[in-house]
Parts: C-alpha cells; structure tokens; sequence
C-alpha cells in the first residue's frame, strides 16, 4: 500500500490580502504496485480544521495520476490563494470575543484506480449449426 511521508504544511502571508501555501510530501510505493505498475489519483487539499466536521477549503490544489514507481515522489506544490479562502473560521463571534484564530491542514490522498472487468455482447447470428443442415 501506498504511504505518504513528511507531509507538511506552510502558508506565508504576501502583500494585498493573499498568502503563498506550500504543501510538500514523499510518496513511497510498495513492491507489488511498483511491478503492477499501479495508476493512482493523487489529490491535495486544503482544510479547516473543526469540532466535529472539517471544512472544505480548497479541495483542488492538486489533481492528478500517479503511476508507481521504485524511487520515492517528492513533491512540492505552491499556489497564491486568497487569504480570505484560508479564513475557515469566518472570524465569528463566539459570546463577547471575536474569534480570529484560524485552523487549516493540508490532506493529501492517493486513490488507486481499481481494475474492472470489461465484456460486451456480439449479435446474434441465427442459422441451422447442427448435422442436419
């Protein structure tokens, strides 16, 4: 099965209300999907982290296929975002104190492409097949 290491998260703010997200991870694959040359979707997001159900913030900063392979994956991957996209928390009011303070993480996920079976029908070819023809 497929592992994913050293998975970290940063986010610099820039000028004009956007900030610069980083993602970085390995991807290290075991020997029978290396053989099998196995295809996954690798996809990485952003989320907020939350009592009870995380937000969804960025679903798409990446989406892409991987095939397996003997070396380990490092990637690095860099968008400018909106900060107000990272504002998960919508800075509530909660009582008399302004909550400011937002929680994000990363979440990358490998999704191997599962073989199917393929089969389809010819037509029919109606004729007399035995030895009485």
């Amino acid at each position: 099965m497929a592992a994913i290491r050293n998975l970290s998260l940063s986010i610099n703010n820039v000028a004009g209300g956007m900030s610069d997200v980083t993602v970085t991870y390995e991807v290290v694959f075991s020997r029978p999907e290396i053989l099998t040359g196995a295809t996954f979707m690798e996809r990485v997001g952003l989320r907020g982290s939350d009592i009870g159900l995380d937000d969804d913030l960025m679903p798409d900063l990446l989406n892409r296929t991987t095939r397996a392979q003997a070396a380990p994956i490092r990637r690095t991957v860099t968008r400018r975002v909106a900060d107000e996209a990272l504002d998960e928390d919508r800075d509530a009011l909660i009582g008399a104190v302004l909550m400011r303070q937002d929680e994000v993480f990363a979440r990358v996920t490998l999704t191997p492409f599962l073989a199917m079976p393929a089969s389809a029908k010819s037509n029919i070819v109606i004729g007399s097949f035995g030895t009485g023809r």
